[in-house]
């Protein structure tokens, strides 16, 4: 018994807290190699650089773009969206947006009331891009067509044709009906 008593308590401190959670953090961390960690730096790396040249686009300037690309990552944080996922769709956004003469400040609102309502629906992140994939090709447009609008916009986000009219509301200073937002 004592042979086994010895053998016992070489385990003592095994069972604490500490030793485990280093146990297996030591684990986690064999089981990510650095090759992966390093693959996955330069994928956001390459993500952000893009979202940078978009709202550099828009802005004009190198502080203006980085205040831009500032304010996607808190949006995104406040709406709880992936900001991986939608760099590239919001870089689209941006890029159609200035080219259809609409400020980065309006652009900004359009995304940011979009992603919330479709946060509140409960729409996936694949729902949230296609959403704005539809408003990027109606901005590089320059036409609203309900039956697009609908099929782009409608399986995604209810009550779609109501608020695609008050933003234009907003966007235009002045009310605009749901007949005359499809002319």
């Amino acid at each position: 018994f004592s042979l086994v008593g010895n053998r016992l308590g070489n385990l003592t401190g095994r069972f604490r807290l500490g030793y485990q959670a280093g146990t297996l953090f030591a684990t986690m961390f064999a089981s990510c190699t650095a090759g992966q960690f390093v693959r996955a730096i330069y994928d956001a790396n390459i993500s952000l650089l893009k979202l940078q040249k978009a709202v550099l686009f828009a802005t004009g300037t190198f502080d203006g773009a980085s205040d831009a690309t500032d304010r996607y990552i808190g949006m995104s944080q406040e709406l709880g969206l992936s900001i991986k996922d939608n760099i590239d769709t919001y870089g689209r956004f941006v890029i159609a947006s200035k080219a259809a003469n609409v400020s980065l400040n309006d652009t900004n609102k359009i995304y940011h009331a979009v992603g919330q309502a479709m946060t509140v629906v409960g729409a996936s992140a694949q729902q949230q891009q296609l959403a704005f994939y539809g408003l990027t090709e109606m901005l590089q447009k320059g036409v609203v067509y309900s039956k697009e609008f609908n099929r782009q916009i409608g399986a995604q986000l209810p009550g779609n044709a109501i608020l695609g009219a008050r933003a234009l509301s907003k966007l235009e200073g002045r009310v605009v009906s749901v007949a005359e937002f499809f002319q």
